[in-house]
């Protein structure tokens, strides 16, 4: 080699050196990451603290661009943020509007504006986090077939860490009998959302099959993630610890006699538990009610099963900001877990309602009702029930024939009294008595009891009526004399 070749060498060597010494003398440490969404405030604007370190001491300055055409963003052209000095630094980014997605450029410049160093976060969302948790329905054990696509504005903190785009498996992927599984709700939800809000979604997935409410015991915090509560603090935490609310789909590991009768207070202490934790006082929390589970005859416990959801009715009727969403006429995939397009609709179901909460009669929202909810029973004579609902959009409706409701005794034993289930009046249905015999004092009227019901009611927006009861029915009419 020789000399003039060798000073040549050296010299890119020397500059390709320095370039690498620029392009890491400044970093973001924390505060922000590509694909994050930044969960919005109350004036729709997005506010975060930045972390890092810079080699370069300067003037902290960011660039806003937002979408495919790379559009400046009005009031981010090289607004300057903080003076920073070499070494860690803290700055406040404020205003960001709710929207995206963004390229930010952060860069330092010196007194006289050459630019010393920069940085570029990419494919950053500005709307609504949602934690979602549960067992294994909030998981998804559906097929991975016909699975809603993946939208630019809906993104997932993902289980390892990191933000990414969504996409179906938003949990885990597993193979079960020659089928891939892993579908979920997650992603119809936040589709949905975004569909009728213009608004980006961000998903913390935290969810884990087969497990009960004892085992997400807010006290096993203090052993970070070896438990599903630290777990899921930290996931929030690391994804940017704040957020707008919660899906919660679980129950099933806890109808069991000694379980059911204590899940409603124990759900009570749940929920404030998640918002000391997550430091909002008024998180809305909506769950879902448990579906079927098919099983023998001989392991049939349906009392327990219908206290469950009679216990998430009475969460959502008695907790504050806890709204509920039925899911007792979905479809299965195998005995117990709800199938691809089921969970679809539930996803769907959830959006409908978050976003008549939340939104009011903005955009999509204006209009939609929380969906059925018993409102009442009163007896029509010795012979008809009239069951009052509230919060129906548009009228009741059923495929076929109404299916779901029965009357039982105070052992919760069947009766065979209903032989005619009817829509009345847009948020009424009658039910008809048979006449040779007498209903029992007390008796009680239930929806959708038992593991495996038929039970069809819904809306014109495709809400379900969540199964209650059985409930107390008020003394019967006597029957007039003679007849």
């Amino acid at each position: 080699m020789n000399k003039g070749s060798f000073i040549s060498r050296l010299v890119i060597c020397f500059a390709i050196a320095c370039l690498g010494s620029t392009l890491m003398a400044f970093e973001i440490t924390s505060g922000i990451a590509g694909h994050q969404v930044l969960q919005r405030g109350v004036d729709g604007t997005a506010s975060v603290t930045l972390k890092g370190r810079s080699s370069r001491a300067g003037l902290l300055r960011v660039s806003v661009v937002r979408g495919k055409h790379q559009l400046r963003l009005a009031g981010f052209a090289d607004r300057p943020l903080a003076r920073i000095q070499a070494g860690g630094w803290t700055a406040r980014l404020s205003g960001l509007p709710t929207g995206g997605p963004y390229r930010l450029r952060f860069f330092v410049v010196n007194d006289a504006g050459a630019e010393l160093a920069a940085h570029a976060v990419e494919q950053v969302l500005v709307g609504d986090v949602w934690v979602l948790a549960g067992q294994s329905n909030m998981v998804g054990r559906a097929e991975l077939e016909k699975v809603e696509k993946p939208h630019e504005l809906v993104h997932v903190f993902r289980p390892e860490g990191g933000w990414a785009q969504a996409k179906e498996p938003l949990h885990e992927r597993r193979e079960r009998n020659n089928m891939v599984i892993g579908a979920g709700l997650g992603l119809p939800f936040a589709k949905e959302m975004v569909r009728r809000t213009n608004v980006p979604v961000g998903l913390i997935p935290t969810a884990v099959g087969g497990t009960s409410l004892w085992q997400w015991d807010p006290a096993l915090k203090t052993k970070g993630r070896e438990s599903l509560y630290g777990n899921m603090l930290a996931q929030f935490e690391a994804s940017g610890g704040m957020a707008r609310g919660m899906l919660w789909y679980q129950g099933e590991s806890d109808t069991r006699p000694g379980r059911v009768e204590q899940y409603l207070d124990r759900f009570r202490e749940f929920v404030a538990a998640i918002r000391a934790d997550l430091r909002r006082p008024d998180l809305p929390i909506y769950t879902a009610q448990l579906s079927r589970y098919v099983v023998t005859p001989s392991d049939r416990n349906d009392a327990t099963w219908s206290a469950m959801r009679e216990a998430q009715r009475q969460a959502a009727r008695t907790i504050e900001n806890v709204g509920l969403v039925s899911a007792i006429d979905l479809g299965l995939v195998d005995l117990i877990h709800v199938d691809t397009e089921g969970l679809r609709t539930l996803g769907v179901r959830f959006a409908k309602r978050v976003c008549r909460d939340l939104y009011g009669n903005e955009g999509g929202c204006a209009g939609l009702e929380p969906g059925p909810r018993l409102e009442g029973v009163n007896w029509e004579g010795p012979h008809r029930l009239r069951v009052k609902f509230s919060g129906v959009n548009g009228t009741l409706a059923a495929p076929g024939r109404v299916m779901g409701f029965d009357i039982r005794d105070s052992e919760e034993n069947r009766l065979p009294l209903v032989f005619r289930a009817e829509i009345n009046e847009p948020d009424e249905v009658l039910l008809w008595l048979i006449r040779r015999e007498q209903a029992p004092d007390p008796a009680f009227l239930a929806y959708g009891y038992g593991m495996d019901p038929a039970a069809n009611l819904v809306d014109q927006e495709g809400l379900a009526a969540p199964a209650f009861g059985p409930l107390r029915l008020p003394p019967r009419p006597p029957v007039p004399a003679g007849r």
